[in-house]
């Protein structure tokens, strides 16, 4: 009797160290708890829009200026970044491969299209191969902190409250609206995933400008000479670069000079000279919704370049509040149909060619 009641002595005391144990491990298991929630919401998100896909891993990414996103990769293709403070998915393919894949550590995220790798000090983009000037590193870092500070101010508390832990509802993340506004013909430019002009070297301004030009050559409205309207062919962005060479112009551009390389090439093949600027994203949803054409955006990181994207549609329910743009990357490799937070100043200028 007395072997029993000692049995039954040790095995409370047993239970309870367990238990401070346990407790005492918290801050490792609220580190697992957050990745478990990502990848929850992303499974959730994944079932709605009925991806063929499957989540593979989770990897933490930072900002210049050491804030943390989430990066989710997929299987067999697809990811997804989150901002866990703000509760934002700031951006996501399903098609497209991870800008990081094969890449474990030293990740650095800029915003959308903004994708590096610290190796030997220097910032590496994993997608183009350029590198932040070490001069201008200063004032990408402040822009990271204002995207950073924008995205908290414009938190989305149903999803920030489900990453921490504070909320159990997954409901929310699974009904989602249909109403996405496209450009006529979206269809074109969602199915260009490679071989549409793509040439190395940072001209993503050209590249972009390239698409645009063949979307009207498409459309009926701007007849292109046919040794330019070729949809596989590099031709035409390279006459593009040769155009903004000549107007004093290099591989990296904003709005403004994109503006005048289309008007100017139109000009030479007495095309219509219709292109705008504007900063921000200024009049993209009238010109999408309304007008039913694309623009091109330029990305906002001081410092390392602008690169620059084609918006060929936007919603309102997938961040409810601010605008979702669905934009062509100009990569080859499938970036046709990203979807990017537009509530914040991820970019900071877009051109519009009005024919």
């Amino acid at each position: 009797m007395k072997k029993c009641i000692l049995s039954v002595i040790l095995a409370v005391i047993m239970t309870f160290s367990l238990g401070i144990v346990a407790s005492a491990a918290e801050p490792d298991k609220g580190v697992s708890l957050l990745d478990e929630r990502i990848t929850s919401f992303v499974e959730a998100k994944i079932a709605t829009i009925e991806a063929k896909i499957t989540v593979d891993r989770v990897k933490t990414l930072s900002d210049l200026a050491g804030n943390e996103y989430k990066l989710i990769e997929c299987n067999p293709t697809g990811y997804f970044i989150i901002h866990p403070e703000s509760g934002i998915l700031v951006e996501y393919a399903t098609d497209a491969k991870s800008p990081y894949a094969s890449i474990d550590s030293e990740l650095y995220y800029g915003g959308p299209t903004y994708y590096y790798v610290k190796s030997e000090g220097s910032y590496t983009h994993t997608v183009l191969d350029t590198t932040i000037d070490n001069d201008k590193l200063e004032a990408a870092i402040q822009k990271c902190n204002t995207l950073n500070d924008e995205l908290i101010s414009q938190t989305n508390n149903t999803s920030a409250r489900y990453f921490t832990g504070e909320s159990n509802d997954l409901s929310s993340f699974t009904v989602l609206a249909d109403t996405d506004y496209w450009v006529t013909s979206y269809t074109w430019l969602k199915n260009r995933t490679s071989g549409f002009g793509y040439v190395s070297g940072g001209y993503c301004g050209y590249i972009a400008s390239n698409l645009v030009l063949k979307y009207w050559n498409y459309r009926g409205t701007i007849d292109l000479p046919s040794s330019y309207s070729t949809t596989n062919s590099t031709a035409l962005t390279n006459e593009l670069i040769d155009v903004g060479s000549g107007l004093g112009y290099g591989a990296s551009t904003w709005a403004s000079p994109i503006a005048n390389i289309i008007d100017e090439f139109c000009s030479q093949q007495d095309l219509p000279e219709e292109a705008g600027w504007a900063a921000g994203v200024f009049g993209i949803t009238t010109e999408i919704k309304s007008n039913k054409r694309p623009c091109i955006l330029f990305g906002n990181l001081d410092g390392a370049g602008n690169h620059a994207v084609v918006a060929y549609g936007y919603n309102e329910y997938e961040n409810p509040g601010y605008y979702t743009y669905i934009c062509h990357y100009g990569w080859n490799g499938s970036y046709s149909e990203v979807h990017v937070y537009g509530g914040t100043s991820v970019f900071g200028s877009n051109t519009k060619y009005k024919v």
